[in-house]
């Protein structure tokens, strides 16, 4: 059967997560690939074991849990730090959302699955999903939303947005561009716009002979 695998990210701060409610709101199934991180590093999870051995005990919490934002601190402001990190996580939450794709498929055979991850164009991983959704905003937006979300300063949150790709070279590799400088009524509008598009290229795909 021919089946749309859709993709979905954004620059930290844009708003992705809002983005994927909406879209669940309106019957789409959502894999969140930093749930998966999460679980991959989970005491019980694949990337464990090498992450603790990469970075040692020092990112752990007292109860032998990793502690994300000690993490984060480390990675942060070294860019082969990031990438050995990132090298150690994303096979195993590729493996995981392998996983996920086919149990949702097995309950829903006609399921629209979203996959919603930062950095689907930094790792190439784009290339695996059409259509791919962008999710974009005003850099002083993306800047407000990263200092109140995490509570740090503006120098901690630069610092974060500019570990990722610019949002300009994401929008390059975009099929779908939904637009967060409004409030959540707009967002979700532009949600509902994108979700009717790609519900005509899911039918065409499927009816095509």
């Amino acid at each position: 059967m021919n089946r749309l695998r859709i993709g979905m990210t954004g620059g930290i701060g844009t708003g992705k997560t809002a983005a994927a409610a909406a879209f669940a709101e309106l019957g789409f199934y959502v894999i969140d690939a930093d749930i998966l991180a999460k679980k991959a590093s989970e005491p019980s999870g694949a990337a464990y074991k090498e992450i603790v051995g990469a970075f040692g005990r020092e990112i752990l919490t007292p109860s032998g849990e990793i502690d994300r934002k000690a993490l984060g601190k480390a990675v942060f402001s070294d860019t082969e730090k990031r990438r050995l990190l990132e090298s150690i996580v994303h096979p195993a939450v590729w493996e995981l959302e392998k996983k996920e794709r086919g149990r949702i498929l097995g309950r829903d055979a006609g399921a629209l699955i979203i996959t919603s991850a930062a950095l689907l164009v930094e790792t190439g991983a784009y290339k695996n999903y059409n259509p791919l959704i962008t999710v974009h905003c005003s850099p002083e937006n993306q800047l407000r939303r990263v200092k109140a979300r995490d509570g740090i300063t503006e120098e901690e949150a630069v610092m974060r947005i500019n570990a990722q790709l610019p949002s300009e070279e994401k929008l390059k590799a975009a099929g779908i561009i939904i637009n967060n400088d409004g409030d959540e009524a707009a967002l979700k509008e532009e949600v509902r716009r994108a979700a009717a598009l790609i519900r005509q290229i899911d039918y065409a795909l499927r009816h095509r002979k």
